[in-house]
């Protein structure tokens, strides 16, 4: 019987999970488009305006299926635009790989350091990314499409971003990860990337807050609102007590399988931080990120031996520590803070980390019965202790900012 009613219960998840992939194309179908850059500058007369056929939804259905544009009803090139375009696909479409790659398996795989947890996390990171980068490209063109204008334009810099506000989304999921089913997942995500969007806008458009690498707006908003939601939850009640404790150790092959996200993590993190930025803004937030990750990462496993018992490195150190001077050099990776105190950061972001997973993460839950699986509130910490631009001593340096 209670076999019967938990299938029941997953094919009424799966049920509404498909329903909400419908709604999202339904949604496509009114709010979006392709760039007008990406658009045929041909007369309207030569294409089908598919406001027409909006109340006849079945035909729509039917001509998808059956018909196609004839040779001379499809779009000529435009040259002008063709050219911006090709410049912004040849020079985002790169870094948009490299932050994919992080979003599917880096994070992914991450996730699997649980031992009775491995296809859950992984296959769950899979399913509300990819759902979560269609309800981003929305959200986001919400805020950003043209005045006057009731479609959001689609390029590659949409995907990109959508990419970026699905990682704030992954780091939540880790705060989380073995307490919550697919469907609690779905609907975190269409909360948090919604309140994630009005949030960067508010930051970025209004505020004018100088944040390159996401440090703040994906890294720090992700942890805590992973954290939130953990509290929220109450599962830090029972963990506290030391009940299903044992459920969340890790294995050799779970180990291993995690140090896989990592890697792809660490190297693709330049990528990361430097998105959103361009020419010698990027080169510098490329040097400046993969300087600070260098010295993080020898600063953890050094400190991850002396903190650990018996002298060992610490697998939970050296999965999640190593990436902190990512995050905490985000906000000014594109500034002048010159090679050496990149590295600087990175060291004293891998000594943070390391005491916040030996110190701080037991601290929260014992006090404030507050479970955090995967310690995303490490990067978090980093990401408002680094925040640079509002604290550090800096002088104009031509049309750039220069640290120190």
């Amino acid at each position: 019987m209670h076999n019967e009613v938990a299938i029941m219960n997953i094919r009424q998840e799966m049920v509404i999970l498909i329903t909400l992939q419908v709604v999202f194309i339904i949604f496509f179908v009114f709010f979006t488009r392709y760039d007008p850059q990406l658009s045929s500058l041909r007369p309207a007369t030569n294409t089908t305006d598919m406001q027409h056929f909006y109340p006849k939804v079945a035909i729509i259905v039917i001509m998808a299926i059956t018909a196609g544009y004839d040779h001379g009803a499809k779009p000529a090139i435009n040259t002008e635009h063709s050219n911006e375009e090709e410049n912004l696909i040849d020079t985002k479409h790169p870094v948009f790989q490299d932050v994919h790659v992080m979003v599917f398996i880096g994070f992914g795989f991450l996730m699997t350091f649980l031992k009775k947890y491995g296809f859950s996390a992984i296959g769950f990171n899979f399913l509300i990314a990819s759902l979560n980068v269609q309800w981003s490209i929305l959200c986001n063109g919400f805020f950003h499409h043209g005045h006057g204008e009731n479609k959001v334009n689609i390029n590659i810099q949409s995907l990109l971003s959508a990419d970026l506000a699905t990682a704030a989304l992954l780091i939540s999921y880790g705060a989380v990860l073995g307490k919550t089913t697919p469907i609690q997942l779905v609907v975190m995500g269409l909360i948090e990337t919604a309140v994630f969007a009005a949030n960067e806008h508010l930051g970025l458009q209004v505020l004018k807050v100088t944040d390159s690498g996401g440090s703040i707006f994906v890294h720090a908003f992700g942890a805590y609102f992973g954290l939130a939601v953990s509290l929220a939850l109450g599962h830090g009640k029972i963990i506290s007590q030391g009940q299903k404790l044992e459920k969340e150790g890790s294995s050799y092959t779970s180990d291993t399988f995690a140090m896989i996200g990592t890697v792809f993590l660490w190297l693709f993190w330049p990528s990361f931080n430097a998105a959103l930025v361009e020419g010698d803004d990027q080169h510098r937030a490329v040097i400046n990120t993969y300087l600070s990750l260098t010295a993080c990462c020898v600063t953890a496993f050094a400190l991850s031996a002396m903190v650990s018992h018996e002298n060992k490195f610490d697998m939970v150190h050296i999965q999640n520590a190593t990436l902190a001077g990512g995050v905490a050099i985000g906000t000014s990776c594109d500034m002048m803070v010159h090679p050496f105190g990149a590295l600087i950061v990175g060291v004293l972001a891998g000594t943070l980390s390391i005491a916040g997973y030996h110190y701080l993460q037991p601290f929260l839950l014992r006090s404030l019965k507050l479970h955090d699986t995967c310690g995303v509130a490490q990067p978090a910490w980093n990401a408002w202790s680094f925040g640079w631009p509002n604290w550090s001593s800096h002088v104009e340096f031509g049309n750039r900012i220069r640290i120190w």
